[in-house]
């Protein structure tokens, strides 16, 4: 499941560079607000910020939004696994309601060469994953032992997904996190003079949040 939902994470961060930043020359203030725009409107689900910032309408913005965890849903596997649509709504706003736990800070961002800047983002990586593995097989095991009849496939999936949601969930109340670690991410142009991340430097901060 980790390696699924860090998968993905990069596509949901790279919609927020489809429609850009402001075509006018940034300072160092715009650029630090347009990456922390990104980032609160990607994780977060917050546009307020990312529509002064870009040329997105709310609509636009939902959608993008709504897109990533769709996508997320997808790299879970469990929409094609026979579970009941309860518990796919269950994984959805599991999802939602981790990703508004991501926690990063920007610092100010730094001119870098003659149009571009950097910022650095002190990311806090989850660590709800840890141990998962281990977890679900207790779990899997205790199940198997109190059952007298050999189950479906579906039934076997609902089974694995339920024991999965219930382990993962409760974590959400009380996030833990790692040792903090720095990511430096660009503010550029493009050659229409458009401002936009990267999607390098956006999977670096995927990879922050969710390492290996």
């Amino acid at each position: 499941m980790k390696k699924k939902i860090a998968g993905i994470l990069a596509l949901t961060l790279a919609f927020a560079t489809l429609l850009g930043g402001c075509g006018s020359k940034m300072t160092a203030d715009d650029a630090k607000s347009y990456a922390q725009a990104c980032l609160d409107a990607s994780y977060k689900g917050e546009f307020d910020e990312y529509l002064s910032q870009t040329d997105s309408t709310k609509e636009e913005a939902q959608e993008m939004y709504d897109n990533g965890i769709d996508l997320t849903m997808e790299a879970s596997d469990i929409e094609n696994s026979g579970v009941s649509q309860e518990l796919q709504d269950k994984y959805r706003q599991m999802f939602i309601d981790l990703y508004k736990n991501a926690d990063y800070t920007l610092d100010n961002a730094k001119e870098d060469g003659e149009d571009g800047f950097t910022v650095d983002v002190t990311v806090k990586p989850f660590l709800i994953f840890e141990g998962l593995d281990d977890e679900l097989n207790a779990k899997l095991e205790e199940i198997a032992a109190n059952m007298t009849e050999v189950p479906s496939d579906e039934e076997i999936n609902e089974m694995v997904y339920q024991a999965m949601y219930d382990i993962i969930s409760p974590k959400l109340s009380n996030m833990e996190y790692g040792d903090p670690v720095t990511v430096t991410i660009h503010v550029v142009p493009d050659d229409d003079g458009v401002y936009y991340v990267p999607d390098d430097d956006y999977e670096a901060v995927e990879n922050a949040l969710l390492p290996e």
